[in-house]
């Protein structure tokens, strides 16, 4: 699945102001809002084409949604968030890059979710960042 980061502003005087330390801990919680937004965002199913004699949820099923998960880290110089599914076939269902032709159009990708979701992300993380500065 792709990878991506995102810039922010004000990092820097919020390390300053009160430590890198601090600062990555105080920044967990957007990141863990953000993994979760993704989550949501790519666990969600498009209704079943009217047409499909495929049945979702079979016994021998890995169930796409459900096996989306969610990791926040937080060490001394560090803050990583990451998003990921264990189902063998997520890449051809939802990977922009490796996505089979039977389901685009129809299942949102991981490129979807950054460009979809990017301005949200941002925009908390900014949030949190301005409200510690002041």
């Amino acid at each position: 699945m792709a990878r991506f980061q995102i810039s922010l502003r004000g990092v820097d005087a919020l390390i300053e102001k009160i430590g890198r330390v601090r600062t990555l801990q105080a920044l967990r919680a957007p990141a863990q809002r953000a993994v979760s937004r993704v989550v949501r965002f790519m666990a969600d199913y498009p209704p079943v084409p009217a047409t499909s004699k495929y049945i979702r949820g079979g016994p021998d099923s890995e169930r796409l949604g459900q096996s989306w998960n969610e990791e926040v880290k937080v060490s001394d110089s560090q803050l990583e968030a990451r998003a990921g599914n264990n189902a063998s076939y997520g890449p051809w269902v939802q990977s922009a890059e490796w996505q089979a032709w039977m389901h685009r159009g129809r299942w949102q990708t991981d490129e979807d979710a950054v460009e979809t979701l990017s301005p949200v992300i941002e925009a908390d993380f900014t949030r949190t960042i301005d409200d510690l500065l002041r």
